[in-house]
Formats: C-alpha cells, structure tokens, sequence
C-alpha cells in the first residue's frame, strides 16, 4: 500500500509513526514544510520526503505540487494532519478518486459552512478522520460527523525518548537547591489558563514551593500578574526551551492548567513517561490520560484554590508523590506507546481504501 503523508511539521511521535509504517512494509512518502525539524530523522529512515512551504491559506503552486505528486506517485491513500493540508490535498484531488484519512488533535474551529473544513473534513473522500483522543471525537460528533468516520487513536510515545535534566542545572534560573518545583510547558496563550496557576502559587505561603514556567509567552498578562503579586523570585519565565521535555522530567509534579479546546497534551506525556506526577484540569483529554489518585490528579477547570491544594498536597505528601509518579510512568508505557498509535494507523489506512 502506498501512503502519501502531508504534514507540514511531524512532531517526534508523527515522525516514529511514519518510520514504523515503513518498517510495517507500508510504501509510506512524506510531504513536510522546508523548516520541519523532524525532516532529517525521517529521511535517515529511507521514508522519502519531499519540501513545500504552504505560502498562504490557499496556495496555487502548493495544489499544483500536491497534485502532480499523488498522480505521479500513483498514491493509494494520502494522510493530511492538519488543517491547511487538508484543504490543500482536497484542491488538489479534484477529479480523482484517491482517498483521505485525516487528523485532528484539538477541539474547536470545525464548521460545515467554512470552506476551509466544510470542504475538506466534511467531503466523502475524508473516509476516517484520527482524533488524538475521546474528547475531539465526541466534539466531532456534535458537528455532525458519522460515527464510523471519526476513530479515537492516542498519539503514543517511548520512555526511551525522555531523560530528566540535572536538577543542579536549576540554580540556572534562579531556583534554590532544595527547592519543591512545579514544572508547566505549555505555549502560554488565554486559554491555557496559566494566570489559575500563577495564582495558585502566589497563595502557597511556602517559600520553597517554585514554577518554572517554559514556553513561549504570547499571552502578555502573565509577566504582568507575576509582577503583582509580587512572586517573581518563585516564578520562572525561561520561554521556548529546546530541552523543556527534560527540564519537566527533573520537576517534582508538572501542571497543565488548560481552560479550554485540549486534546492530548504532549507535555504531560513527556513528564508522565519519566515519573513526574502531573496535576491536570478536567478539559479534553488529560481525564483520559491522568486516572485521579492513580496516576495523577484531575482538578476543575479555573480553579486556582484547588490548584494550590494539589500542589500542597504533593509537597507534604512524599509517599503520595512517588506512588502518583510511578502510577504516572506505568499508565504512560501502557496506553501511551507509539507502536501501538503506528499499528492503528496501519488498520486505518487499510480499511480507509477498502470504503
């Protein structure tokens, strides 16, 4: 079977999926942006890959690419992962009847009546859209997708991948030795409720209790109430950090404060896969990776008090802290495992043809 996969940038899992593919003895081609920084892994794997940089919503030469490569290839099937390839790969397959598998990993932004998904998502040759989790299905659901269209896959991952920093390398930041850290990787934009989490930290009266806080800040507030409640020795903004994955995994619990529109956060995999017990609200998908008490703790949504209770809770508990974070690694390996994303991929892919 042969696959044409366009992805404009494969994050480290999408990458492992296409490499598994190929090693399945599926004929599987990628299609990734210029920049993609996963680009080099794929191709040292013998998975061909072509360049394109998308130059705008509808890009003419991108179509035109797009669609001498699916007829040239004489490809089966092409897998588009995300909005943009989407559309582009259905202009491009006007008069021809290749079929698509498409993905979707957030909830939020599908309408029937925006050309941009009510073409593309919408369309008969979308034969199965991949939802990274329960949560993007159901909300598909409720757009008025088919049930047997949309397929729940979580996005997996390897331990093997992930190994802690040195926690000596703190002092970096500003955080003291013996400091009780609270790790959050996350872009930090309104809705992924980062300002819950600040103030949660802001109301612990333990002065060892420290965030840091990676990612990059286009949510301006942040600094802002930082600076007010007068915490910015315990609050560290470091920004975009290439080894945050790392830096989360040598934290002694990890948050995700998100507000709204999560699907499968990566970030709380990375530290769940290395043992850190995360801390997640109960939007998307994160109550379909974390089991409350088992494996993690699940708060309300916007809800600083109860955040600052976990984060409390935690700190004094140290049983509770290495049983959560063990819980944490075993739920990762079991459920989370990129070999099993890559072999229902492959079960997709070969049923989507069959349709």
């Amino acid at each position: 079977m042969k696959v044409l996969v366009v992805n404009s940038h494969p994050d480290l899992s999408e990458a492992h999926i296409y490499v598994a593919l190929r090693a399945q003895g599926m004929d599987v081609e990628v299609i990734c942006d210029t920049a993609a920084q996963r680009s080099a892994m794929i191709e040292a794997a013998k998975v061909p890959v072509t360049h394109l940089h998308f130059q705008s919503r509808l890009d003419l030469s991108a179509i035109r690419l797009l669609r001498n490569t699916i007829r040239s290839g004489s490809f089966d099937l092409v897998h588009a992962v995300n909005k943009r390839s989407c559309t582009h790969v259905m202009a491009a397959l006007i008069g021809m009847n290749v079929p698509v598998v498409a993905y979707r990993g957030i909830i939020g932004n599908i309408y029937r009546w925006n050309p941009e998904t009510g073409l593309s998502y919408f369309s008969r040759k979308v034969k199965r859209i991949i939802c990274v989790c329960e949560a993007v299905r159901q909300y598909l659901l409720s757009k008025g997708m088919s049930p047997e269209k949309v397929v729940t896959v979580y996005k997996g991952h390897n331990a093997t991948w992930y190994k802690p920093a040195d926690r000596r390398n703190f002092s970096e930041f500003g955080i003291p030795q013996n400091a009780f850290v609270v790790g959050c990787a996350v872009k930090i934009s309104p809705r992924k409720g980062v300002d819950s989490l600040v103030n949660a930290i802001a109301s612990i009266s333990d002065m060892d209790v420290h965030l840091l806080l990676a990612g990059e800040i286009v949510y301006p507030l942040i600094p802002k109430l930082v600076q007010q409640r007068n915490i910015k020795h315990r609050v560290h903004l470091i920004g975009h950090q290439k080894n945050a994955a790392s830096l989360m995994g040598a934290c002694d619990c990890f948050v995700m404060p998100s507000l709204r529109r999560e699907g499968l956060p990566r970030a709380i995999l990375e530290a769940m896969f290395q043992g850190v017990p995360p801390i997640v609200t109960n939007i998307g998908g994160m109550p379909e990776i974390v089991e409350d008490g088992i494996s993690g703790i699940i708060i309300p949504s916007a809800d600083s008090d109860a955040m600052a209770d976990a984060i409390r809770t935690l700190r004094s508990d140290h049983m509770l802290r290495k049983r959560l974070g063990i819980g944490a690694k075993e739920r990762a390996v079991s459920h989370f495992h990129v070999d099993q994303t890559a072999t229902a991929y492959k079960d997709i892919f070969l049923g989507a043809t069959a349709l």
